[in-house]
């Protein structure tokens, strides 16, 4: 029974058109370790389960110009002026990517989407892999936006800076569109 158990689960994983190589790599690990106990087939079990949250998203925020958030810190603000920065931070941000990050928190399955520049992209897929979003963003060529925000300790104030990000074509408007009904 637990062999036919855990050979089902497998099948199930591999045979997924969605299943990723990680998803493949953790399932063919658990398939070396099981020993025929009843542990093992929970993990493994576990992992279909996360499959399945993963392609199945219960939530799906749309950020349309996302943007990497490019934080310093000063003492005190003085325009025209130079500044010695205490410290800084570069972060994925974007109303919705915010949203689906504090929801993924929570313990939702959440996918986010929008357009993300291809250049830049690497800050976000690091952020949706630590935090467990799916991400179904449509890349598209050039730089996905930044917004310099400078907060001034003295003043607790923040002063913020949003560039551009790059504008979509029609094709990709309809790419998205058929990406978030495939959700």
């Amino acid at each position: 029974m637990r062999d036919t158990s855990y050979a089902v689960a497998y099948r199930f994983i591999k045979r997924s058109p969605l299943s990723g190589p990680g998803l493949l790599s953790a399932a063919s690990a658990s398939a070396c370790r099981i020993r025929h106990s009843r542990l093992d087939l929970c993990r493994l079990l576990r992992l279909v389960e996360i499959y399945l949250m993963a392609s199945n998203p219960s939530i799906v925020t749309v950020t349309l110009n996302p943007a990497i958030d490019f934080t310093v810190f000063v003492d005190h603000l003085v325009p025209g002026t130079v500044h010695r920065v205490q410290r800084s931070a570069h972060q994925a941000g974007g109303k919705g990517v915010n949203v689906a990050t504090m929801l993924a928190l929570g313990g939702a399955s959440v996918a986010v989407s929008g357009f993300l520049g291809a250049s830049n992209a690497a800050i976000f897929e690091q952020h949706f892999d630590t935090h467990g979003l799916w991400d179904a963003f449509i890349r598209v060529p050039g730089e996905t936006r930044t917004g310099i925000k400078v907060v001034d300790a003295q003043r607790r104030d923040t002063t913020d800076f949003n560039l551009p990000g790059p504008a979509p074509s029609a094709g990709q408007c309809a790419a998205l569109v058929e990406r978030l009904l495939a959700l």
